[in-house]
Formats: structure tokens, C-alpha cells, sequence
């Protein structure tokens, strides 16, 4: 009895010896299993990212490959654009050789009409030079007729001028008295403030260009005598006698730098 209680004992002490190692194998395999399961779990990791950057590439390449579409698109337009602006410049260049063949045809022609009228141009000259010799006799005739009608004109508005002041008296009986030169009633005031050689202007005709002042035959003013018209210090115009009477004379106004006024005074 006692020897199956040991050998009970030692087959109880074997089997709890093995299984001791069975766990202990089972422990180093269980370690080892979850070292390789931490492994793979890194590597699953490392895989899902590179997917992830793969699906990131990805979608980068097909945003990438979309522009590139549109790119082409848009080259495929520019390029149908391209050629209807050539065919476009193709029909220019050849309406363009059409209109200088038309242009050289046309300029040989006038070059032909060109030595035609050369030759009647020649022709012409002399008849030209024979016209302009003409034309610079009647332009020569018309300034001296032209002179004259001034002169008539002139003539004309002083004989139109009523008669307020006696003519000078002439002793010559072939002489022919001019009618007498007006002077305006606001001016009278002004003949009798006169010395020998200074007056004052009396009157004035702008659209004729003379004026009458209050000298005359006798204080000796004769056509031809000059006087400088002043306003204060300053000499603003020049006088030259044209007609006399006894008290006033029309004179044509030379010059003038400022227009000259009724009451400007006068003097030799």
C-alpha cells in the first residue's frame, strides 16, 4: 500500500513537474507570440500609413492629371484659334498680293500718264512764265489803284464832313476849297484852349484811321506837319497833318501804341 502511495506520490510530482514546464514553454511561447504580435502591429501600422500616403499621392496625381486635361483643353483651343487666325492671315496675305499687282499696274499706268504730262508740263512752263510776268504787271497796277481808292476814300469822308468852321482862305483862283471838317458840338470846347504848336484831339474817325484836331491854318499848320500825341509824360501816338482850315486840321494817325482819345493833348 505504501509503495502505491509513492509511486502515486512520484507520478503526481512528475506530472506537476511537467506541467510546471508545459506552462513555462507555454509562457516563453505566449511572450514570444505577443513580442510578434507588437511586431505586427507596427507593421500593419507602417503599411496603413504608407496607404494612406499612397491614397494622398494618389489623389495628388489625379488633381495633377486633371490640370493636365484642362491644360490640354485649353492648348487644343488655342491651337484651333491658331489656325483660323493663319487660314484668316493666309486669305490677307493673298487679298494683299491681289492689291499690289492691282497697285503696279495702276503705277505703271500713271507712270506712263506721269511722262505724258512731263512733256505738256514743259510746254506749259514757258506759257506759265509769260502769266507770271503778267500777273506781276496787274498786281503792280492793282496796289497803285488800290492807293488810290484809299486815298478817294479818305477824300471822300472828309468832303462828307458838314461844315461848322470856315475854309482857309486861298489866293490862288485856280485852287479847289474842300468842304469843311466837322468837329462834334462836345468837342468845341477844346478849340479855344490851343497855343501856337499844342492842341488836342477833337475828333476821331476809326474806320477811316484819322483825326481832327483843334490847330489850323492859323496858328500856320500846313499838310505835311507832323505831332506827337501825349497822355500825361508818355507819347502814345503820331499825327500827320493831311487838310487844314483856320482853326482845325484832319490829320492821319501814323501810329498809335494805345488808342488815342478826344482830349488827348497834341504837340510838335
Amino acid at each position: 500500500m505504501d509503495g502505491k502511495l509513492k509511486i502515486i506520490a512520484v507520478a503526481v510530482s512528475v506530472i506537476l513537474l511537467a506541467s510546471f514546464f508545459v506552462n513555462l514553454r507555454l509562457l516563453g511561447i505566449k511572450r514570444s507570440l505577443e513580442m510578434e504580435r507588437e511586431s505586427l502591429k507596427q507593421e500593419i501600422a507602417a503599411l496603413n500609413k504608407k496607404i494612406e500616403e499612397g491614397v494622398a499621392e494618389r489623389k495628388k496625381l489625379q488633381d495633377r492629371i486633371k490640370e493636365l486635361d484642362t491644360v490640354n483643353t485649353q492648348l487644343s483651343r488655342e491651337k484651333e484659334d491658331l489656325t483660323q487666325q493663319c487660314k484668316a492671315l493666309m486669305d490677307v496675305r493673298d487679298n494683299l498680293t491681289q492689291q499690289l499687282q492691282a497697285a503696279n499696274e495702276q503705277l505703271e499706268r500713271e507712270i506712263k500718264m506721269r511722262t505724258y504730262f512731263e512733256g505738256r508740263l514743259g510746254e506749259s512752263q514757258d506759257e506759265n512764265g509769260r502769266l507770271k510776268n503778267k500777273n506781276s504787271e496787274l498786281e503792280i497796277v492793282l496796289k497803285d489803284s488800290l492807293t488810290k481808292i484809299e486815298k478817294l476814300k479818305k477824300q471822300l469822308h472828309f468832303a462828307r464832313i458838314s461844315a461848322t468852321v470856315p475854309p482857309v482862305p486861298s489866293g490862288d483862283g485856280n485852287a479847289v476849297e474842300l468842304p469843311p471838317i466837322s468837329v462834334p458840338p462836345q468837342s468845341q470846347k477844346y478849340l479855344e484852349e490851343s497855343s501856337p504848336r499844342i492842341g488836342k484831339v477833337v475828333a476821331i474817325n476809326k474806320e477811316n484811321n484819322f483825326a481832327v484836331i483843334n490847330l489850323g491854318a492859323n496858328s500856320g499848320i500846313k499838310v505835311g506837319d507832323s505831332f506827337s500825341v501825349r497822355r500825361g509824360r508818355n507819347s502814345i501816338a503820331t499825327l500827320n497833318v493831311i487838310q487844314t482850315r483856320n482853326s482845325v486840321a484832319a490829320c492821319d494817325i501814323a501810329s498809335q501804341a494805345v488808342a488815342i482819345k478826344i482830349g488827348d493833348q497834341i504837340a510838335q
